[in-house]
């Protein structure tokens, strides 16, 4: 058996739900037996190739039963699925055999026709139909890629949501893989990015490797700035000026949190309770109303603030809120906020002294006095018949410390006032003595006393002075009086001591 030449047309097989393109086409031929038209009942298969002998075969193999042939005359419907989308030579190889009752795919008795047909552009036509779907070349999955009517493409979807939109795959080499975009130098030379670009044609940006001096991956602007955006706005801003924004503006109160696990530092700017400027803090930050916020209201915080010329540091105790200010340095120096403080002097601490000429005001120095009596346990002692006991003690205070009071705590049984306590310095320079204030106890108490004396405006200047207590302290008959301890109220001012 022989063929003619064939004439070969496409015949399109589609449904109103998809309109997809059936990979199917209608053959036509003439079949010859010794030479003559053959006539009667044949099985035939049909395969595609890629040359004219040899070569691999593209697709499935058709198989046909019981194909009509009628003075020479055929026609039938062949499927080898989408082996016509490659831009590559394709050849169609027919078989033949009489029917015999088999099925066409038992393999035996069949004929190989010769040469083998070359496929012409008509049925090649498929791959470039008017269609909106096209398939993959072995036909699955059928639409592969989808235009819609608004000219949206979908890949991997039928339902494009805009104009480009990308249905992962599940499996494959790369699951979940959407986009690649492959340079062609090798090494470092490599350069493959995407490039984004305004209407009049001006590129302002890019993404990806856009250096062929190394392997760098960039998100790049050409003209703007490149900007990290949330739902909040902008938090991240890269200006195109080389400065890093984090938050939208100046009036913007984000924060950029540091660490992580139990760390709870912040960075964040425009405070305005403090001026802008720039604040890293522990377990607190600020609001945009300017309040600080505590992370952990069991936890103590901390902040340093840098704006304005000036540097703040402020802290809480463990349990004390949000920060306060403790320090500060500005172009005059560094300062402490004024602190409310108290050194306490044992009654123990005070030692038997008399001036030699007992008054402040005059000069002299201290000498020892022996003849004094005991007191009661605990209490300092009361002075002998020779008078009215003078006890001394050192007072030890900040340079640069204001003064406001001198408290005594002690018990004074006699119908009298009998414990005093002042606070005196002795100049350096002149031997001079000064009482800066006094405070007493009142007569006939069993319980114990604590007044204080008010100190007006005595600055500690340790350079030129040195400071002092002066304990007086007088009985009468079986009375005693206990002196258990004088404190000194003071606030440390700037600059710091």
């Amino acid at each position: 058996m022989t063929p003619r030449p064939l004439t070969l047309f496409i015949a399109f097989a589609m449904t109103s739900a998809t309109l997809a393109q059936s990979t199917a086409f209608t053959y036509q031929g003439e079949l010859k037996q010794g030479g003559t038209p053959a006539s009667g009942t044949f099985d035939m298969r049909f395969r595609v190739y890629d040359t004219l002998a040899g070569g691999s075969q593209q697709g499935p193999t058709a198989c046909v039963d019981n194909v009509v042939v009628s003075g020479g005359a055929f026609l039938t419907m062949v499927d080898v699925g989408a082996q016509f989308a490659s831009i590559s030579p394709r050849y169609l190889e027919i078989e033949v055999r009489s029917d015999t009752g088999l099925s066409c795919a038992a393999t035996s008795g069949y004929t190989v026709l010769s040469p083998r047909q070359l496929i012409s552009s008509v049925p090649r036509a498929a791959a470039a139909s008017v269609a909106n779907a096209l398939a993959a070349p072995d036909g699955s999955p059928v639409a592969a890629v989808v235009v819609d009517n608004a000219g949206f493409v979908g890949i991997g979807t039928p339902t494009p949501g805009t104009v480009l939109h990308v249905i992962t795959p599940a499996t494959g080499a790369t699951p979940g893989e959407g986009l690649r975009i492959q340079g062609t130098q090798p090494g470092v030379a490599n350069m493959a990015y995407a490039g984004f670009f305004n209407s009049v044609g001006v590129r302002t940006g890019y993404v990806g490797d856009g250096s062929s001096g190394d392997d760098s991956v960039f998100l790049a602007s050409d003209i703007g700035n490149v900007v990290l955006n949330t739902s909040g706005g902008r938090v991240l801003s890269a200006l195109n000026d080389g400065s890093l924004r984090l938050g939208t503006a100046s009036g913007d109160y984000r924060r950029f949190a540091i660490g992580g696990g139990n760390s709870d530092g912040f960075l964040f700017g425009s405070y305005p309770a403090l001026g802008d400027g720039i604040h890293l803090g522990y377990n607190a930050y600020a609001n945009a109303a300017g309040a600080a916020v505590v992370i952990h209201p069991d936890g103590g915080t901390s902040r340093i603030s840098a704006g304005y010329g000036r540097i703040s540091f402020a802290a809480s105790g463990a349990f004390g809120g949000a920060p306060a200010e403790r320090a500060y340095v500005d172009p005059s120096g560094l300062h402490v906020v004024p602190t409310e403080r108290w050194v306490s002097v044992h009654g123990s601490a005070f030692v038997p002294r008399y001036f030699n000429t007992p008054s402040f005001g005059t000069q002299g120095g201290l000498q020892v006095v022996d003849s004094f009596g005991t007191g009661n346990s605990g209490t300092v002692g009361t002075p002998g018949s020779s008078g009215p006991g003078e006890f001394f003690a050192p007072l030890e205070l900040p340079d640069g410390a204001t003064l406001k009071y001198v408290c005594v705590d002690a018990r004074d049984q006699h119908g009298t006032s009998d414990v005093f306590v002042s606070v005196g310095k002795t100049s350096l320079t002149t031997g001079q003595v000064t009482e800066v204030c006094t405070t007493f106890t009142g007569g006939s108490s069993s319980s114990i006393q604590h007044p204080c004396s008010v100190i007006v405006s005595e600055v500690v200047d340790n350079t030129t002075n040195v400071y002092f207590l002066k304990a007086t302290m007088n009985t009468s008959g079986s009375n005693i009086q206990w002196l258990l301890a004088a404190r000194v109220n003071y606030v440390v001012t700037s600059p710091l001591p």
